[in-house]
């Protein structure tokens, strides 16, 4: 990772040079008297930093100034990816869980799912902005397929993105109606049986 350096010093100055984590004293280019640059190197994906600057007058006094910055490459990453329970039952709550890394800040975390509204992603901003775990309660679940979704942005602005799925199980009985035969008498041996359903049937029997 490299990161410029570019400082500007209230007088005329002869030489500036920094020292970066303790290491040593590296000279600094210019472009004019005031105006100093270098090009710091080797840090670290997701690191802090001590910077040290030193720059001399034109009557060789020196001043030195220190400052501490960031560093960060690296995405957030995610650990213990669930929804729970899994499969579960129609009516039954479903957690979408997962732990969120990051050495520094969190900017955005938000859970997409697409049970609430089936067929259609909701997105929802979790209030996490250090690591942790980070959860949606998804209320009241339809049978079918669903999907958790995670997002993540660190406040360097790395963004990363992961998902799991889940299955909400049919344990409703069908309510069956009879159309044919009716309450009635009739005349003839060969009567039309004749059933509906309120759901999809994989099956059906008669006794």
């Amino acid at each position: 990772t490299t990161v410029p350096l570019n400082i500007t010093t209230n007088e005329n100055t002869i030489w500036a040079g920094y020292t970066l984590n303790g290491g040593a004293l590296t000279n600094m280019s210019n472009s004019s008297l005031i105006k100093w640059n270098a090009t710091l190197s080797g840090l670290g994906t997701e690191s802090t930093n001590t910077l040290i600057i030193y720059a001399n007058d034109t009557s060789n006094n020196q001043g030195n100034t220190t400052t501490i910055f960031y560093a960060d490459t690296l995405a957030p990453r995610f650990t213990s990816i669930s929804a729970s329970p899994n499969p579960a039952n129609e009516t039954q709550n479903v957690i979408c869980n997962a732990y969120v890394n990051d050495t520094f800040s969190l900017s955005s975390v938000k859970i997409g799912e697409n049970a609430s509204v089936s067929g259609t992603f909701q997105n929802h901003t979790i209030d996490l902005f250090s690591a942790g775990y980070a959860n949606y309660t998804i209320l009241n679940n339809a049978k079918g397929g669903y999907t958790c979704q995670f997002f993540a942005t660190d406040a360097a602005g790395n963004s990363n993105t992961t998902s799991t799925t889940f299955t909400v199980n049919d344990v409703t009985a069908p309510t069956l109606s009879i159309n044919s035969p009716l309450n009635q008498t009739y005349s003839n041996s060969n009567i039309l049986f004749s059933i509906s359903s309120d759901e999809n049937l994989t099956q059906a029997n008669y006794t």
